[in-house]
C-alpha cells in the first residue's frame, strides 16, 4: 500500500503557489495573458459544448413539429382514434415545451459567451 503524508502534499501545493504567485509578482502581463488563454480556452470548450447542445435540441424541436403536424393531419383524416392523438400529442407538446426552455437557456449562454467575449476584446486594447 502507497500513500503520502499530509506534511508532504501541503508542502508541494506551497511550493506550486508560491512559484505561481512569484511569476505573477515578476512578470504581471505575461501571467494575465496565460491566465486570459486558460480562461478563454475554457470558455471557448463550454461554447462549444452549448452549441452541441443547442443544435440537437433545435433538431428534435424540428422533429417534434413534423410529427405534430403529421398527428393532426392522420386525426383530421380519421386514421387514428382520438384517444390516440390525445394521449401522443400531449406526449409530443410536454417535450417541446421542455425542449423550447432547453433551448432558450443555451440561446442565452451562447449569447452572453459572445458579450462576453466582445467585453474582454474591449478590455485588452
Amino acid at each position: 500500500m502507497h500513500y503520502i503524508k499530509v506534511k508532504t502534499v501541503n508542502e508541494i501545493l506551497l511550493k506550486s503557489i508560491k512559484e505561481i504567485t512569484d511569476f505573477a509578482k515578476e512578470d504581471k502581463q505575461e501571467f494575465l495573458k496565460v491566465m486570459t488563454k486558460l480562461s478563454d480556452e475554457k470558455r471557448e470548450e463550454k461554447y462549444q459544448g452549448y452549441k452541441e447542445k443547442l443544435e440537437k435540441l433545435s433538431s428534435r424541436n424540428e422533429e417534434l413539429t413534423t410529427l405534430i403536424t403529421k398527428l393532426y393531419e392522420d386525426h383530421a383524416l380519421g386514421k387514428i382514434p382520438v384517444k390516440h392523438f390525445d394521449r401522443l400529442f400531449n406526449i409530443y407538446d410536454t417535450e417541446q415545451q421542455d425542449l423550447e426552455k432547453q433551448i432558450q437557456y443555451f440561446e442565452q449562454e451562447i449569447e452572453s459567451y459572445h458579450q462576453k467575449k466582445v467585453d474582454t476584446d474591449k478590455f485588452l486594447k
